[in-house]
């Protein structure tokens, strides 16, 4: 299931193109039948929670949340509460402000970088990461 609250009133996204690209990513990435929550910011929101747990004082586009243990990067290990496993990547929460702006700054059509954001989010809960370059090849590969 993918889940999407929209916590912010600056930007409308029809919820149905969230859900749908949400759902197609997984499949490609081979968790389709797993559950993600896609959160929609606004700057200040998103720069409350970067400033909490990154210790970054500024927006930025997307944070991303994995729920489940990582033992390598694609390899994820379910939690299982009494027996029945949780298929849970985790959670998204994604400023439309500062993506929208992003966007318009570089001339990108807003759903197309949402899309390369909600991509991007995914691969981080499935534990991908960019801090080197060749981190950032492997991901980019996908």
């Amino acid at each position: 299931m993918n889940r999407v609250i929209n916590n912010q009133d600056l930007f409308w996204v029809p919820k149905r193109f969230l859900i749908y690209e949400l759902k197609s990513i997984k499949k490609v990435v081979g968790f389709a039948d797993w559950d993600v929550g896609l959160h929609l910011l606004n700057n200040q929101q998103i720069q409350l929670m970067n400033k909490q747990y990154r210790s970054k004082d500024k927006p930025t586009d997307v944070l991303s949340f994995p729920f489940n243990e990582i033992s390598q990067p694609g390899k994820l290990s379910m939690i299982s509460n009494d027996q029945v496993a949780i298929k849970d990547l985790g959670d998204i929460f994604l400023s439309l402000e500062y993506a929208i702006s992003s966007a318009r700054a570089t001339n990108v059509n807003n759903y197309d970088w949402i899309r390369v954001l909600l991509v991007h989010s995914i691969c981080h809960l499935l534990g991908y990461d960019h801090i080197k370059d060749s981190d950032y090849l492997i991901v980019s590969s996908f």
